[in-house]
């Protein structure tokens, strides 16, 4: 959540280059236009092959604030976020169970 550059691929190139994106589920929630982080969220999930990226308006901070106005868009984050965690560690935990 509101990631910088990830620095680790640059420093360990030879874990990123020439194979292609990472196949672990990524979830990257960051704020538009964070001035602290830039385009570190973005870049972190170029890494993946598949990222849900989810962002809010609500400055450098990993979810938004729960004030009246922003109460919608805390409510769609978090249960993006619960989705997430639902579809890729609990339904893989039941696949593996049944297998």
């Amino acid at each position: 959540m509101c990631g910088a550059k990830p620095g680790w691929a640059r420093q360990l190139p030879e874990l990123f280059d020439d194979k292609g994106p990472l196949l672990s589920p990524a979830l990257v929630v960051a704020a538009e236009n964070d001035p602290v982080v830039g385009d570190g969220p973005y870049d972190m999930a170029r890494l993946f092959r598949d990222p849900l990226i989810r962002t809010h308006n609500d400055g450098h901070k990993p979810l938004p604030s729960g004030g009246k106005d922003k109460r919608a868009a805390l409510d769609a984050l978090t249960d993006d976020i619960a989705n997430f965690l639902r579809k890729h560690c609990l339904e893989a935990e039941e696949e593996e169970e049944e297998s």
